[in-house]
């Protein structure tokens, strides 16, 4: 950070070029705000896969009671006489 004496402006400087702390402070707050989506949407991921892994144990008890009756048991050949 430099300041100058004159007119007392806060600058950095990144070769030739100047950033205001104004400058600074707006792209700080976009990376906080990218960092932040990134973490929900890690933290979104994370939850699906806990969700889909812990799925199958339920299913493996069996079929629950909204389960209807076979689909080939109604198409099933009489048994021959």
């Amino acid at each position: 950070m430099r300041r100058c004496h004159a007119c007392n402006f806060r600058y950095a400087t990144l070769g030739n070029s100047w950033l205001g702390v104004t400058d600074l402070h707006a792209i700080c707050h976009k990376l906080l705000v990218a960092f932040g989506m990134g973490c929900a949407a890690v933290l979104i991921m994370a939850a699906t896969l806990w969700f889909s892994r812990r799925t199958p144990s339920r299913r493996a008890a069996g079929p629950g009671p909204w389960a209807g009756p076979a689909v080939n048991a109604s198409f099933r050949r009489p048994a021959p006489n």
